[in-house]
């Protein structure tokens, strides 16, 4: 499952199909678009060098996302900061976050698209899969306290710290305790990318995660901040 899919899963009301309270901004369009770059990220596709998102590598992906987005970035490697790259996906891609949601629903994840009246009003889509739905919020909590080192787990929590999903989702002590990791772990990357002159791929897409988070800060509502 993507990153993106995994965040519009938890962030939605399994029996209105609306989003939780606190969770609205997961299904924002660029948040979705922070989620690609991030899957990219994982995969080591993409990273972040003098702060500036840079193409690691171009090989296409299987999925039609994902490789759009890698094309994107192509165009602009080297020249844009994360906010801005998210921004720019946002432009480049149409249609987010509903491909995303249409995509759960043809894996049989999510029920179809409902809306009051079937020309007007706010999109709706109920959880068909509560398992999967719960998988997906059981890897949350296990980032969040540090059962899940991944580097996905790392940018998994990039996402809810940055949206405000992992304040809605999570206990107190588990927001406090990914919050604390991740100020922690963009330290340790920031003194490495300056002090280490030999750096690995993988250092620089750490880098990317945690642009991002930084980057949601700025790009979302401010209230999604607030306790």
């Amino acid at each position: 499952m993507l990153l993106a899919e995994h965040l519009c899963l938890i962030a939605l009301e399994p029996a209105s199909g609306l989003p939780r309270t606190g969770c609205s901004a997961a299904l924002l369009r660029p948040v979705i678009s922070a989620a690609l770059l991030l899957e990219l990220a994982v995969q080591t596709r993409l990273g972040l060098r003098e702060g500036r998102i840079i193409l690691l590598d171009e090989l296409p992906s299987r999925h039609l996302l994902l490789t759009e987005s890698l094309h994107a970035i192509r165009d602009v490697s080297g020249k844009l900061d994360p906010q801005h790259a998210v921004r720019y996906i946002s432009r480049r891609i149409r249609g987010l976050p509903w491909e995303v949601l249409d995509g759960l629903v043809r894996r049989d994840v999510l029920h179809g698209c409902e809306r009051r009246w079937w020309w007007v009003g706010q999109r709706r889509y109920r959880v068909r899969s509560l398992q999967a739905q719960n998988e997906a919020l059981e890897a949350l909590h296990e980032a969040a306290v540090g059962r899940r080192n991944s580097l996905e787990a790392v940018a998994m929590l990039a996402l809810a710290l940055g949206t405000g999903v992992a304040r809605a989702l999570l206990t107190p002590q588990e927001h406090a305790e990914a919050d604390a990791r991740m100020t922690l772990l963009m330290s340790e990357i920031e003194q490495e990318l300056t002090s280490n002159a030999e750096l690995l791929d993988t250092h620089y897409s750490i880098a990317l995660m945690t642009g991002i988070r930084s980057a949601l800060g700025a790009l979302l509502p401010e209230e999604v901040h607030k306790p």
